[in-house]
């Protein structure tokens, strides 16, 4: 498994959100598809970056990943 650059976008979409959009309302905002972004989110759950029953953002993870892991991903 390894995260793609689009799964961070998303997950940042993510944290904007005030409530969790569908996929297909992701993707349009994201100008991406659909499956693009629930891959994505899949990827991201399989990181620990999302919870796997809410979909929310762990945020202190991905801040971690954003400082410590994107400069060698």
């Amino acid at each position: 498994m390894s995260i793609r650059p689009q799964d961070i976008v998303v997950a940042l979409k993510l944290c904007l959100e005030t409530e969790r959009p569908s996929y297909a309302e992701m993707a349009l905002k994201l100008r991406m598809s659909a499956s693009e972004v629930h891959a994505a989110v899949r990827r991201l759950v399989e990181a620990r970056l999302l919870d796997p029953q809410t979909h929310s953002v762990r945020r202190k993870a991905l801040q971690e990943f954003l400082v410590h892991g994107v400069p060698y991903a």
